[in-house]
């Protein structure tokens, strides 16, 4: 399956499995509602309650994701839990009409609340790891093919003896080329545009984030500063910003030219400071 179909199938899973979880829940009857409500009120609680929770969830993840994690580098577990306290409250209301509504029930908003938070995050996990698949399938499928084995050098021809020895010539002394982003290109999807502003490594991969786009790349964060020498610095064990990106330092971030706020590392500072002046 391809990085694009497994996107692609994402929609259908976030109408298909919700429900499909409300049924489960409506069956077992969780947090007491077995004993206090029958299978078609439970039914009519559960299925619309996960579905809400899901699509909250998922929405907010789809909207926050991006600008967030190109700011705070971000685990695949932290991810869930920021995005069902973004959400939290909102299904807490609805968690909470829903019971008056259907069941006749009046809780609390503080009593649902511990019950609701532990909800979304098994909610978000998920969508969270199922997210987090599809982009390093897309972004294995976009790396470049490795570069061919160079072939067996075939053997000097022997020289005659009668032959005068002759000197090779001797070649002028290279002068050192400008920095330049062509060799890290080589590692990016055909026709990415911008100059690059920033990478961000995620595991074993690189964000690489330009004014108008971003990609997911298989490349380690050494092998990216080597090959884009020169045109910036390594600020942080996760973090690259190009020189050319960079406005200004506010304490223990770089501001960039585009408002965002890069974080300086403890052992990187020194190198900063003395690079920017």
């Amino acid at each position: 399956m391809t990085g694009s179909s497994l996107r692609a199938r994402l929609p259908w899973a976030s109408l298909l499995v919700p429900v499909a979880t409300g049924f489960a829940m409506a069956v077992l009857g969780p947090y007491g509602t077995f004993d206090a409500l029958d299978l078609t009120t439970r039914l009519a609680f559960w299925v619309p309650v996960l579905c809400s929770g899901a699509w909250m969830v998922q929405g907010a993840q789809q909207l926050l994701a991006p600008s967030i994690t190109t700011r705070v580098p971000l685990g695949w577990g932290l991810m869930p839990v920021l995005v069902s306290f973004l959400v939290w409250g909102p299904q807490t209301l609805f968690v909470q009409a829903m019971l008056a509504w259907v069941a006749g029930v009046t809780v609390s908003v503080w009593q649902l609340a511990p019950q609701v938070l532990f909800l979304l995050v098994i909610l978000a996990l998920p969508w969270s790891l199922a997210d987090r698949a599809a982009r390093r399938l897309a972004a294995s499928q976009a790396a470049p093919p490795p570069p061919p084995a160079p072939a067996w050098p075939s053997p000097l021809p022997t020289p005659s003896p009668e032959a005068a020895p002759v000197a090779p010539p001797i070649d002028p002394p290279a002068t050192p080329s400008a920095p330049s982003e062509e060799r890290f290109r080589a590692r990016l999807p055909p026709g990415f545009p911008g100059p690059i502003l920033c990478l961000s490594a995620e595991d074993h991969y690189l964000r690489v984030i330009t004014p108008s786009a971003e990609t997911l790349v298989l490349c380690r964060m050494v092998d990216a500063t080597r090959d884009l020498a020169g045109l910036g610095l390594r600020v942080h064990r996760s973090w690259w910003v190009a020189h050319s990106a960079i406005r200004a330092i506010d304490g223990d971030w770089l501001l960039l030219h585009d408002n965002r706020r890069i974080p300086i590392g403890r052992t990187f500072r020194a190198a900063v400071l003395q690079a920017i002046g």
